[in-house]
């Protein structure tokens, strides 16, 4: 090859041997490529409130009416005074959940309107039915507090029937409407057996007519106050909210005669056994309506 071209075909190669350099190599100062972000993790959703816990009323290791039952969700307890018969009602004494009520005789009674049963003995010849229920629990009220000249209650009659007399051994002729103290006396006695006889003996003269006279209307709602109407029934227990509501729970006996129970609230299952007092006074009851309108009080 003559000199000329040799000479132009070394520059040639020169210069493509520096332009492929100069391709395969970044400029100075060109600043790298930025990395590709890597996608944010997702934030974890909220881990959802855990529910409330249901209210629960009963309380089925309780045995008495004040531990088997808490008031309504937001109402509390209205103080009793210590020794007063609201107080005795609290503490009455029941037997174990789901045990049913017995008549008389000894059969159960079918039924579901309760929703505890007294712990109270009733025989074949205690007449022990109704209102005789609420007789019951007021003389061994007044018995257990030793108010003995207390425990007095009218025949339908009229006749006064003390417990006194009664525990001095002086014992009743009944003619038709007639009634005296000129039976064979008894040995004195004021045992709990006595006054168990007496009020048998009640009873069998006694009905929702008689014991109003052993009443007196009331002007408010109290715990051991009571309803005559729809075969009769206590007031066992009182609660009440903040908002000026109330809130009772009622026992009562039945026909024939039977075992005392607590009454269900069918309608409001959710504050049963509790019944909360609507502003028109009507407790509507598996029995019957009641009205605080004719609520009364033991005069004695």
């Amino acid at each position: 090859m003559p000199l000329p071209y040799r000479r132009v075909f070394r520059m040639a190669c020169l210069v493509l041997a520096l332009l492929v350099m100069l391709c395969g190599c970044h400029w100075v100062g060109q600043p790298s490529p930025s990395p590709e972000p890597e996608p944010a993790a997702p934030e974890p959703s909220p881990s959802p409130s855990p529910e409330p816990e249901p209210y629960i009323i009963k309380n089925p290791e309780g045995m008495t009416v004040e531990t088997r039952f808490a008031p309504p969700e937001g109402f509390s307890r209205v103080p009793a005074e210590e020794g007063s018969f609201g107080a005795y009602l609290r503490a009455l004494p029941l037997k174990p959940d789901g045990d049913v009520i017995y008549l008389y005789d000894g059969t159960i009674k079918p039924d579901d309107r309760f929703d505890a049963v007294l712990k109270m003995e009733v025989g074949p010849r205690d007449f022990m039915r109704n209102t005789n229920l609420l007789l019951r629990l007021r003389g061994e009220y007044l018995y257990q507090a030793g108010r003995f000249e207390d425990i007095e209650f009218h025949f339908f009659s009229g006749f006064v029937f003390p417990f006194a007399k009664w525990a001095e051994g002086s014992r009743i002729n009944v003619k038709g409407n007639k009634v005296d103290w000129s039976a064979p006396a008894a040995e004195p006695d004021d045992s709990p057996e006595a006054l168990r006889s007496y009020l048998t003996t009640l009873f069998i003269y006694s009905n929702a007519t008689a014991i109003r006279q052993d009443l007196l209307q009331a002007v408010r709602v109290e715990a051991g106050y009571l309803f005559t109407g729809a075969g009769g029934a206590m007031i066992a227990d009182m609660a009440a909210d903040g908002d000026g509501r109330t809130a009772v729970l009622l026992c009562r006996g039945g026909d024939p005669e039977q075992e005392g129970y607590v009454v269900k609230n069918t309608g409001d299952r959710d504050a049963s056994p509790w019944f909360i007092v609507p502003q028109n006074g009507i407790l509507q009851t598996p029995e019957g309506e009641l009205s605080v309108g004719d609520l009364f009080l033991f005069r004695k």
